[in-house]
């Protein structure tokens, strides 16, 4: 049996050391000292989206000392952690494989999203080859990042030529892991696992899907990372909108059907919540003040503000919300 735990992690964009502290964290706990494999979201080095954050000079020289420090810390681990790298003057957005202390494979993006909120292919280069599945403790595993496995979505799917997932799975995989950045919107979480289920049914493969969460510029990550066995039923998914480390054995025995909630609007609060909490975490801010005209919709935003930061604490002390009328 093989143990696996899904680190579902907040990062924040540009913090490269404080990333990798969390990483650390995340790789020192009990449940992830216990797995054979844990694996992290997209980019989670750097932060995603990672902007403009990518033409400072050191952007990658920071990654890879960090990445190094990891490896050396947690050499007795395996884990597949979001990076960037540069080969030949290009960018690549990467899943990086680190076993006893190795990179024993490297993955590049094949698919970037420029299109909505995204605007990967302004930084990134994509994958302009075929990659076969990873040979690792007997297990051929088919490692993919977020858009790759998007191939099959009538918005994207058009605009592309190659599908990663399937040329890996077409040459025979134990499980499939997709590393992934998806934002939240009403109705994304149950798309999402409709998307895996078919390349998990089809080819029979398990599916392993590992998100971020937290609060970036204008966008919101909700987590609800999944594993999903060969019928393409979840056998297990972590919280939505809170970091989570999810422990999942395989072969998964034990799938259950899982329903989006039916609550939207409670959806929506937490996610509003968790964008304003981390705008204040992340900015580093200590105070809030929020003025009032006294209708409804500044009730709304008092309520909500109170909600996220009311009891949020952090290194700088407690934030102090301040109605003002």
């Amino acid at each position: 049996m093989l143990k696996v735990a899904l680190a579902q992690i907040n990062t924040a964009c540009g913090d490269v050391e404080g990333n990798e502290k969390k990483i650390s964290m995340f790789l020192g706990s009990d449940k992830a000292q216990n797995a054979d494999l844990v694996i992290f979201p997209e980019l989670s080095l750097v932060g995603y989206p990672p902007k403009d954050h990518l033409t400072d000079t050191d952007a990658v020289t920071r990654c890879e000392e960090a990445l190094a420090r990891l490896m050396k810390k947690h050499h007795d681990q395996s884990f597949v952690v979001g990076s960037v790298r540069s080969r030949q003057g290009q960018l690549h957005n990467v899943a990086l494989w680190v076993d006893e202390g190795k990179i024993i494979a490297e993955y590049e993006k094949a698919l970037l999203p420029s299109y909505d909120v995204f605007y990967e292919k302004r930084f990134f280069s994509p994958r302009k080859k075929e990659f076969s599945p990873v040979m690792w403790k007997n297990y051929k595993v088919a490692l993919t990042i977020c858009e790759d496995f998007w191939f099959r979505d009538g918005q994207s799917g058009a605009m592309y030529d190659f599908d990663p997932v399937t040329s890996q799975l077409e040459k025979g995989a134990d499980f499939l892991i997709n590393l992934s950045a998806s934002p939240f919107a009403q109705g994304k979480p149950t798309y999402r696992r409709e998307l895996a289920a078919y390349y998990a049914r089809k080819y029979q493969t398990p599916f392993l899907f590992c998100n971020l969460i937290g609060g970036n510029d204008d966008l919101i990550f909700d987590g609800q990372s999944f594993a999903m066995d060969a019928r393409g039923m979840i056998c297990a998914q972590a919280l939505a909108f809170q970091e989570d480390l999810l422990h999942v054995d395989l072969p998964m025995l034990h799938a259950k059907s899982m329903e989006e909630s039916s609550d939207d609007l409670e959806q929506k609060i937490d996610a509003i919540c968790l964008g304003i909490k981390d705008f204040v975490r992340k900015n580093k801010q200590r105070k809030v003040w929020v003025a009032l005209s006294g209708g409804i919709d500044s009730a709304c935003v008092a309520q909500l503000a109170c909600r996220a930061l009311g009891n949020l604490e952090c290194s700088l002390g407690v934030y102090a919300l301040r109605i003002q009328s």
